[in-house]
């Protein structure tokens, strides 16, 4: 059976919605079979345990966790309060995976609410990723002053083609244009990866990175989302009084409902 690699990039302090996000997954593609790479520099065996306790429910995965070399990453500083170092890992998954092609890299702070096969039957030639259009920054000033015409994309979801990636040496160059970019950017490393894969970003589906703010104004395809993202410093993992303040309900029910669910799991003996 095919195996599909599916990349998280994360600290400790976000096992939760990891495992939610994995919970999702799981649910709702039965039929395939998935391998789960979690980078990372201080997953404890504890937090481990917790995705291995998935598979009391879930026959079709495993998982590994990696250590990154940190010195690659010497110098990078996340400027954005909710997001930690972790987020620049991804630049070394094409490097770190020599013999893999492609693979999905995914933010954890997602579900996913349907199928993910067509997705990973996205042709990539001549792309080194596909991902999803960024509705509130692709018209934006501030994206066309940064690399003009290209689309500008939302990073939390990228197909990526880890064989173009590797060719063009695109590792290093994400870590360059990190150094050489700072202070003039304002949405960092997904900033960097837009410039870097300018012209060669293939687009996809909105369903496929259906982020939190978009409900305000396409509500109505919600329902036919792939994969709901919960952009932004607000997270549905907040006590429920205070996300009613900022965030319409349905989007967010969807989150609570895996949770339910892997908090079954977790309960279990």
């Amino acid at each position: 059976m095919k195996v599909y690699d599916v990349f998280f990039c994360i600290n400790d302090g976000y096992i939760h919605p990891l495992c939610v996000a994995l919970v999702s997954i799981l649910e709702n593609n039965a039929d395939m079979q998935f391998m789960f790479h979690i980078i990372s520099q201080d997953l404890s065996d504890k937090s481990k345990n917790k995705i291995s306790k998935l598979k009391t429910r879930y026959k079709n995965f495993d998982f590994e966790v990696t250590v990154p070399d940190m010195a690659r990453f010497s110098g990078l500083k996340s400027t954005i309060e909710h997001i930690s170092v972790e987020t620049f890992f991804r630049y070394a998954i094409a490097d770190m995976y020599p013999n893999m092609s492609q693979a999905l890299y995914l933010d954890a702070d997602l579900v996913c609410n349907g199928k993910l096969n067509e997705l990973f039957n996205v042709d990539l030639k001549g792309f080194y990723a596909a991902g999803v259009r960024d509705p509130n920054l692709d018209s934006d000033r501030y994206k066309r002053l940064l690399i003009g015409e290209p689309m500008y994309i939302n990073t939390g979801v990228l197909f990526l083609n880890l064989d173009a990636m590797r060719r063009d040496e695109m590792g290093k160059k994400m870590i360059a244009l990190s150094h050489e970019l700072a202070g003039r950017i304002e949405y960092q490393d997904q900033d960097v990866i837009n410039v870097a894969f300018a012209g060669k970003i293939k687009e996809i589906p909105i369903k496929y990175n259906f982020a939190r703010g978009y409900q305000f104004y396409n509500e109505s395809e919600l329902k036919y989302a792939s994969i709901i993202h919960y952009t932004g410093h607000r997270k549905p993992w907040v006590r429920r009084r205070k996300l009613l303040d900022f965030i319409r309900k349905p989007a967010v029910n969807i989150w609570w409902k895996y949770d339910s669910i892997n908090k079954l799991i977790q309960q279990k003996n």
